[in-house]
């Protein structure tokens, strides 16, 4: 199931702060990111998110299955051994097959909690990363990610971002702010088929 020329890797969020910003007119902030001159790492594309979770885990961990256009990766998200860091660790490694993957994680127990769909692409300058997603029911948002709070306000004023529109928090935390909706309770987060190009 695993390419075996992917080793497995454990990672720490590369950016330890982040605000997002909504909602943001995609093709200005384009023009904008290039001209800093910031570069677009990840095309946009659609992802799927398949978050899994059992008993089998440990406390507060959970497998995630992500799928993108070119490449599916599984990684298991868990606390800090220490249970200081801001972010959880995670161990991530590249799977060949997503459906073999998916069935394995079955037959060990584990059921799929959440699956969720979103257009992301990235991009990068320096230290900092800018995430552009869209959401089911959510305008267009983006998420700045640096070393430091200071780094992400600079980052959003040249960018000629309002600050009114800065959210913290998770997916979820926003959703629950912007719609009211409680998406940790729903178990699909899908488009419409119709918009799915």
């Amino acid at each position: 199931m695993a390419n075996t020329q992917q080793a497995a890797t454990i990672s720490q969020e590369a950016s330890p702060f982040t605000v997002a910003f909504l909602p943001v007119a995609l093709e200005p902030l384009r023009a904008i990111l290039a001209e800093l001159p910031a570069t677009q790492r990840v095309p946009r594309a659609l992802v799927i998110r398949k978050v899994f979770s059992g008993s089998t885990l440990g406390q507060h961990q959970t497998l995630r299955l992500l799928l993108e256009p070119s490449r599916a990766l599984l990684t298991l998200n868990r606390p800090d051994d220490a249970g200081l860091a801001q972010e959880p660790c995670a161990i991530e490694t590249e799977v060949s097959d997503a459906a073999a993957a998916a069935e394995l994680l079955g037959q060990l127990g584990l059921r799929q909690q959440h699956c969720r769909e979103c257009y992301h692409e990235e991009w990068s300058i320096g230290d900092l990363t800018f995430q552009i997603e869209t959401w089911p029911d959510l305008p267009t948002l983006l998420t700045i990610g640096g070393p430091d709070e200071a780094a992400v306000t600079r980052a959003a004023k040249r960018l000629q971002l309002p600050c009114g529109s800065a959210r913290r928090g998770t997916i979820e935390d926003i959703y629950l702010a912007e719609t009211g909706r409680d998406i940790r309770s729903e178990a699909t987060l899908l488009f419409p088929r119709e918009m799915i190009r």
